[in-house]
């Protein structure tokens, strides 16, 4: 079976993490799409809220008001 080529700069994409080149020397933009794609998230992915409907939003807390005497 024949290594998959990309449509866009026609050279071989059997490796994973290798960047084609375009005729003018530039990384073709389709091979660069495919590398990162199979590249793990840098940063981990949000955690779930407890109901599981999507991700848990911080909560902020505002600072207490200092309560009034009454007089």
């Amino acid at each position: 079976m024949a290594d998959p080529i990309c449509i866009q700069c026609g050279h071989a994409t059997r490796s994973t993490d290798r960047l084609n080149r375009l005729a003018d020397g530039k990384v073709c933009p389709a091979c660069r799409e495919r590398v990162l794609a199979e590249l793990p998230p840098a940063l981990p992915a949000s955690a779930q809220s407890e109901s599981g409907r999507g991700p848990a939003k911080a909560r902020v807390r505002r600072p207490r008001r200092a309560k009034r005497e009454r007089a």
